[in-house]
């Protein structure tokens, strides 16, 4: 389930006017998608532990009946989505199924388990119960993390323009 992400850097019009350009001058992303890897893992985290109503999608569906039976019997009492355990520690943390691609301007990031986009998009028989279904503030943490990554980086390259310096100051 990797999926691709644009961002559109939100907050103050300062800020994105001297990040206009920003992507020529920043030849290598890596240590940026790096930086919001974890950022990415926490987001999910609360999706899975709030069963999704953390996320733009709110609280996930509940389980049908005849279901909710077959799994516990199964898995034992469990929330929505845990039964095996396996999706979320795949988005959570680092397993085989975990899928990490950083290259120098794109990150994916998901899993290669193959009911993942089941549970994404939901089936003729199960409803959508999505795990990547970004609120507002997560949207807004993704891309204050982005922007604390690329002043780091400019900073350490030492392209700090005066523009970049007032900008720096106002996503504090």
């Amino acid at each position: 389930m990797p999926f691709r992400l644009k961002i559109d850097i939100l907050g103050a019009n300062a800020f994105n006017a001297a990040l206009i350009g920003l992507e020529s001058q920043v030849e290598d992303m890596r240590p940026v998608w790096e930086s919001i890897v974890p950022v990415f893992r926490e987001i999910f985290r609360e999706q899975f532990d709030s069963e999704g109503s953390k996320g733009a999608s709110g609280q996930w569906a509940p389980l049908s009946h005849p279901y909710a039976e077959i799994k516990a019997k199964k898995w034992g009492e469990q929330k929505i989505l845990h039964a095996s355990g396996k999706l979320e520690a795949a988005l959570t943390g680092t397993t085989s199924e975990t899928i990490t691609d950083i290259q120098k301007k794109e990150l994916a990031f998901g899993t290669s388990l193959k009911y993942a986009r089941f549970h994404q998009t939901g089936t003729g028989r199960m409803p959508a119960r999505p795990i990547v279904a970004l609120s507002d503030t997560q949207t807004r943490r993704i891309s204050k993390a982005v922007q604390l990554s690329l002043l780091e980086q400019i900073k350490r390259d030492r392209r700090i323009t005066p523009e970049l310096g007032v900008a720096s100051n106002l996503i504090e």
